[in-house]
């Protein structure tokens, strides 16, 4: 959705070759590190894009292989999960679907790690999905250095809130012992991994 020319044409060649072969057709999509494009520690979550373009695709194929790779399966959990809810359903509201999410996960602490994940999402597609620019061969991502990542975007005052979050999250689940062990649980193998 950050690139809609780019989206457009793959849509319409999509949409097109339904037409061509008068049914719904079989998709092949990635999710994934896009050609180690993605610097290692950088969660790309983009649930209301996966979203966006499943809704926007359904009436045009039956099903899809989504090809994932990470350096990091965890990262990509949510994303695993909104696209199987999709795939089950298309009319599912991703909104209302990550918010029941995280409340079973998370309990009094849903709110802050709700604004936590949001937050990763956000900088993944509005600031480190890399940048396209047009070849012969199509669209190529230009890299993020690491320099980029780690000293531009998340800084030391955007990792400062996310911990800050954290907190906030394992005071509202104090009192709610399975909650918390999975609030640490997070920090430690989600944003610690990050870190």
């Amino acid at each position: 959705d950050k690139y809609p020319e780019f989206q457009a044409a793959d849509d319409k060649s999509a949409i097109d070759w339904s037409k061509k072969i008068g049914k719904k057709i079989w998709m092949w999509n990635y999710i994934n590190a896009y050609g180690s494009k993605i610097p290692p520690g950088v969660p790309a979550i983009s649930t209301k894009c996966i979203a966006s373009y499943y809704k926007r695709m359904a009436p045009h194929m039956f099903g899809a292989y989504v090809q994932s790779d990470t350096d990091y399966a965890l990262f990509h959990y949510l994303n695993y999960y909104v696209i199987h809810k999709l795939f089950w359903n298309n009319d599912t509201d991703v909104d209302a679907l990550v918010n029941e999410y995280q409340q079973k996960l998370f309990g009094p602490a849903a709110g802050p790690m709700g604004v936590f994940f949001a937050r990763l999402e956000d900088i993944w597609m509005n600031q480190l999905l890399g940048e396209f620019k047009s070849t012969a061969r199509g669209p190529v991502m230009v890299k993020h250095t690491e320099v980029e990542v780690w000293e531009q975007v998340y800084t030391d005052e955007v990792f400062g809130q996310l911990e800050a979050l954290y907190d906030e999250a394992e005071k509202l689940a104090r009192n709610d012992p399975d909650s918390l062990t999975r609030v640490r649980w997070f920090r430690k193998h989600f944003l610690g991994k990050m870190l």
